[in-house]
């Protein structure tokens, strides 16, 4: 009994969990801002070159995780606008990566003003299938990425393909990311379902969710006012 006294007592109450990760996405920000600064600092001291070069990339790779972590740990609202929020995430995950050069990312968003509860949930599914678009299909070769999200009355469809030489392993979860459960779990916790297509000619993935399936992870900051 004193041990399950003890091990109640670590864990934050209900109240404390918004505290606790408004917190952390202060400190995380106030990180970066921080790295930025003393890297601009730095890169004014007479650096010339190559080395230069490499400070303005590094510089740019700072300011686009800042980007994409702004989007991830924003405050949901009761709606969102999704397509702006994702062409934000976007535009992060890209800024500054090397091994990009001739690469294409296109998105296009139809309709895609959502409840707050799926689009949060969407935009961690979105960031991590790009990260692993990227990372497979892109990285290193002039390929395309495409981004597509649709919606009708009752559900929100995100489309991920890239035309990279598909995914290696009897199935779609092998090396990308969803084996380890982030993308699989986040799906199935909103009610939804995923579907993915791989060949030698590209992969597709396709997340379908419910508009009036749960919230994210429940103790996330609560839904604010719109």
């Amino acid at each position: 009994m004193k041990e399950r006294e003890e091990l109640d007592a670590t864990r934050p109450i209900a109240g404390e969990a918004p505290l606790l990760l408004s917190e952390m996405h202060h400190r995380v920000a106030n990180e970066i801002a921080s790295a930025i600064a003393a890297m601009r600092l730095a890169q004014g001291a007479g650096l010339t070159g190559p080395r230069i070069t490499l400070f303005d990339r590094a510089i740019e790779r700072l300011e686009g995780f800042g980007q994409v972590h702004e989007v991830l740990a924003a405050r949901s609202a009761r709606t969102i606008d999704f397509g702006a929020e994702l062409q934000r995430l976007t535009s992060g995950i890209v800024k500054g990566r090397d091994g990009l050069d001739g690469a294409t990312v296109r998105l296009t968003a139809r309709g895609a003003v959502l409840p707050g509860g799926p689009a949060r949930r969407l935009l961690l599914v979105a960031a991590e299938l790009m990260y692993n678009g990227i990372r497979h299909a892109l990285s290193g070769r002039r390929g395309s990425l495409w981004i597509d999200v649709d919606r009708d009355e009752d559900f929100v469809t995100l489309v991920v393909s890239d035309d990279g030489p598909g995914l290696a392993g009897p199935s779609c979860t092998s090396g990308t990311g969803l084996g380890s459960g982030i993308v699989a779990e986040l799906v199935r916790k909103g009610d939804g379902r995923i579907e993915c297509d791989t060949s030698r000619h590209g992969t597709t993935f396709r997340v379908t969710l419910p508009l009036a399936g749960p919230a994210t992870i429940d103790w996330l900051l609560p839904e604010a006012e719109a």
